[in-house]
């Protein structure tokens, strides 16, 4: 095979290569350092959702008794 390709066209293919591999590791490191980030985003805001929920069921509880009444 290596003697249907000349130097220069294998050359440039092995750049292409390495070039694409190095932007697919850079990639590769901003998605992961995004996840982890959403990760720990998501978390804190699970937590806040949790209590907001819980305060809106408990105003339903509060008003339903008020209104029946």
């Amino acid at each position: 095979m290596k003697g249907m390709m000349n130097e220069v066209d294998l050359s440039k293919i092995v750049q292409n290569q390495n070039s694409i591999h190095e932007i697919l590791e850079y990639n590769t490191t901003s998605l992961t350092s995004f996840n982890d980030f959403s990760h720990i985003k998501y978390e804190e805001f699970s937590k806040k959702l949790d209590s907001h929920s819980k305060c809106i069921k408990e105003m339903k509880v509060d008003l339903e008794y008020i209104f029946k009444n």
